[in-house]
């Protein structure tokens, strides 16, 4: 077997994991997570994962995701989790992924005030936005600390497709607080 550090982390705190994952060289992933020395919940100076990385790229998700001891919500400095990072990016395939795992933290809200939602609008990807209707069971009146709700923050980001989206009436939704809504809100 060829030499392998899986140790140092660089001045930015990452380990050859990290980098592995977000640059998605699978057989190195496989490599590095076949040693008991690797850490695959390791964390860099900004509090960022393997998986985390990995939601950039998608490349590498699924050998992270199988891993036993995976942490699936770790947060960052922002309170970040890798739920919300594959929802900002618009990654699809990567936020079906994290949808499937048991465990998963739907309702992380980041130290913005940020919902999955707010962060699928701001991906500007409609199928995003639609995936986190479908399956995140959102608070569509989730107002962050400015108050903004989704709907006026598609509005405001010119997202017309996602607007419509969001006002179409959703009563498969719930929200937090089990009650149906149908999107009223004014805007």
């Amino acid at each position: 077997m060829p030499q392998v550090s899986s140790g140092p982390k660089n001045h930015w705190g990452e380990t050859p994991l990290h980098a592995a994952a977000l640059h998605g060289h699978a057989n190195i992933v496989k490599l590095l997570l076949s040693r008991s020395d690797v850490d695959p919940n390791s964390k860099t100076n900004k509090g960022d994962t393997p998986l985390r990385y990995a939601t950039r790229s998608g490349a590498e998700i699924k050998m992270l995701l199988a891993i036993d001891n995976m942490d699936l919500n770790p947060v960052d400095g922002d309170s970040d989790t890798p739920i919300l990072a594959a929802a900002l990016s618009g990654s699809e395939k990567v936020l079906q992924l994290l949808f499937d795992c048991k465990g998963i933290n739907r309702n992380q809200v980041n130290n913005k005030g940020n919902t999955l939602l707010h962060m699928a609008v701001k991906s500007g990807d409609e199928v995003t936005v639609k995936i986190v209707l479908e399956l995140g069971d959102p608070d569509l009146n989730a107002r962050h600390p400015y108050g903004v709700i989704p709907l006026k923050l598609a509005a405001k980001r010119g997202h017309e497709a996602i607007v419509r989206l969001l006002k179409a009436p959703q009563t498969h939704h719930s929200g937090p607080t089990g009650a149906e809504s149908n999107t009223s809100v004014e805007y």
